[in-house]
Order: structure tokens, then sequence, then C-alpha cells
């Protein structure tokens, strides 16, 4: 299996909470990293809109709090699909993409966006993020690329509010977010992810799929699933995601993955620890400040 393979099948797996509420192992460490749940997920996300919508309105603008999904809807994908029961619901999400989309057009605050003109429609978008003055923040990867982001306004202190220092979380933030890249190819070669990815092949198989990895399955629902009538493509959608959600379980492919991976980070150089502890300790305040402004529902 090529290295893009592995990309595909391990990136953004740090990111993706457990299926439980709780938390993840932590080790014993204060600031060990560990993966949000989709519920933590979403109280960061619902208490960030809170901290906007009161900025706002402490000056005089309107902005309503906008969560069009459900905690279930809003829980990312992932390069492995693994929860039989959601699959067979949502499939790999088609439906949520377009209840998103339309959400989009229904969102109130991009309406009233829309309405203003002039003076009145930049006196907002300052307000909200900062505008062409918002202050610019950069950071350099280990990958070696660099990400830049200009936020200001009230978007940029609701996330203090809730992060502390800018500049501090950006860079931890981005750092961790990115570092598959580092040892993606390792990874690839683990006898474990090997022998997983392998018994998620040959179950693949016993369900009528000819299929390498959960890559592979979603280049078919890229590829065929399209083509099919539009009364059989959510059938057949659901379907592959099962089959995949079903090996996925029966081979503990993400499980692997996931174990694999953790021990590759904690091998990285101490700078880059330092960074990804700073992430999981700030993450870990945020959400407390989250659950006095938003409760834990």
């Amino acid at each position: 299996m090529g290295l893009a393979t592995a990309v595909l099948l391990v990136v953004s797996l740090a990111a993706c909470g457990s299926r439980a509420d709780g938390p993840a192992a932590t080790g014993g460490r204060d600031d060990a990293p560990r993966r949000l749940s989709d519920t933590e997920r979403y109280r960061l996300a619902h208490a960030e809109q809170v901290l906007i919508a009161d900025c706002m309105a402490g000056r005089g603008l309107p902005y309503r709090v906008w969560l069009p999904l459900s905690v279930a809807e809003s829980r990312p994908v992932g390069p492995v699909l693994d929860d039989p029961r959601w699959a067979r619901e949502h499939g790999y999400g088609s439906r949520i993409e377009a209840k998103a989309t339309e959400a989009k057009r229904e969102n109130p605050n991009l309406a009233h966006l829309k309405s203003l003109t002039g003076a009145r429609r930049t006196a907002y978008l300052d307000a909200l993020t900062g505008g062409a003055d918002a202050p610019e923040m950069k950071v350099t990867l280990p990958t070696g690329a660099t990400i830049t982001s200009k936020l200001g306004g009230c978007s940029a202190r609701a996330e203090k509010r809730l992060y502390g220092d800018r500049r501090t979380w950006f860079a931890a933030e981005k750092t961790a977010s990115n570092l598959t890249p580092l040892y993606a190819a390792k990874l690839t070669r683990a006898p474990a992810y090997r022998a997983a990815l392998a018994s998620w092949s040959r179950c693949a198989r016993t369900h009528g799929y000819t299929l390498a990895s959960p890559a592979a399955a979603r280049e078919r629902l890229r590829t065929r699933i399209p083509k099919l009538p539009a009364d059989a493509r959510f059938t057949a959608e659901v379907r592959l995601a099962v089959t995949e959600a079903r090996c996925a379980r029966e081979s503990r492919l993400r499980q692997v993955a996931l174990q694999t991976e953790d021990a590759l980070r904690a091998a990285l150089p101490p700078k880059i620890q330092r960074e990804i502890h700073t992430h999981s300790r700030l993450q870990r305040a945020a959400l407390a400040r989250a659950r006095d402004i938003v409760g834990t529902t």
C-alpha cells in the first residue's frame, strides 16, 4: 500500500473523537493528549457561538446562535467508519451534507449580512471578524508548511475566551492537527496495522466488495454510486458504509490505526511533544469553560 493511501486512512484520526461521551485514556498526565468525543466537539462549537452572539449583542448588532446539525449529524465520518448503527442511518453522510448545504442558505446571520450594504456591512464584518485590519497569525509547521490566519472582532474574542492566548492556541492547534505526514509512511509498514488492513479487506470480500482499504471504498462511493438511479444511490451508499463499519469493527482497524499513530506521535521530537501537550491542556481548559457557558447538553 502506498503513502497516499495511508494518508487518506490516518489523516484526521487524531481529531476524531471517541464514540463515548467521556474522555479517552490520558496516561495520567493533566495535559496528556486525548481525543474529543462527539459531544465535546459539539459543546465547544456551541460555546463559541454563544460567546460570539453575546459579544455582538454588546455592540448592538444581531447574531443568532446557529447550530443546524445535531451532535450525531456533526460527527466527522473520518477515514475509517466503524459505527454500523450510524452508517445504517446516515451512510457516509451524503444527506447530512445536503442538509448542511441547505442550512447555509438558511443561516440567519448570513441573511442579515446580505441585507446590509456600504458602511453598515463593513461595520458588521469588522465587529464579527475584524475586517481588513484583523491581526494576522502565522505558524510554520514541523512539515515545513506555513499556515496563516487573520481574525479579529467578536470571533477572535470568543476564541480567546475559550482557549486563552490566541497565538499560543493557534500554534499548538495547527501543529497538533498537521503531524500525519511526519509518520504516515511508518504507519503503513507497522505489522499490526498491515494485518488489520488485510483483515478488513478479507471481511469486505465476504460482503461482496473487492476493496483494499476504506480509502478504496470512498473511491467507489465517489465514482460508481453517483452513476446509479437516484432512488438507488442512498441504498447503495448505506450498504457500502455498513460494510466498511462492520469490517472495521471485526478487524479493529480503527483502533489499531489509532494505537499505532499514538505510538508514532509519542516518538516525535520534544519540541513537537510540547506543542501536542499544550494543545491538549488548552483544549481541556476550553471544555471546562464551555461547560460553564452551555452546560453539558
